[in-house]
């Protein structure tokens, strides 16, 4: 379920790289997808116990076989793959999950190494963001308005993350980026 938490911040890092680039791209849709789910998802701020239920509970997913419920879904997509599927439903239960509420701490949590992300890379981001300001005169001004909108958006999703979260993403970071590799 690496892909999960990855997935907007790779979103992110391809739009930086086509600014850089000067390339009209667009983010893949599944990345789209969750960066549209995190700019309306109710903040929740974690405790340390909530990140280690949601370590255990995806380690519940993935014993059964089912992390491709939500590996590359759009997040609307995951959240129908659970609650269509009864056992992933139980797992879910048995760890005080609703799919919706699995959902919903799936997006904080990414939104959380989103954030994190973006302070230890603030000065390239900075760099590709004075890039971009650069190319305001070279590209049409829809492409460039469209690239700004992205990456100011994009900013403020992750921003919307509580500190404490942060914090917790960073302290759990291997756990919740070895998920992916199990």
């Amino acid at each position: 379920m690496n892909n999960v938490f990855a997935r907007t911040w790779a979103g992110f890092v391809l739009l930086v790289w086509a600014v850089g680039g000067a390339q009209a791209q667009q983010m893949p849709e599944t990345a789209q997808a969750w960066l549209d789910a995190l700019s309306t998802a109710e903040v929740v701020e974690f405790t340390e116990s909530d990140v280690k239920n949601l370590l255990s509970t995806t380690k519940a997913l993935q014993a059964a076989g089912l992390d491709d419920l939500v590996d590359d879904n759009a997040p609307m997509d995951a959240l129908a793959a659970l609650e269509g599927n009864a056992e992933a439903r139980s797992i879910l239960k048995s760890n005080g999950y609703s799919p919706e509420k699995f959902s919903s701490h799936m997006m904080n949590i990414a939104m959380a190494m989103g954030a994190a992300e973006m302070q230890a890379n603030k000065a390239e981001i900075d760099a590709s963001i004075a890039q971009l300001q650069m190319l305001k005169d070279q590209i049409p001004p829809a492409q460039y308005e469209a690239l700004y909108a992205q990456v100011v958006g994009v900013q403020e999703i992750f921003a919307r993350a509580p500190a404490g979260n942060v914090e917790l993403a960073e302290k759990y970071r291997t756990e919740l980026e070895a998920l992916g590799e199990e």
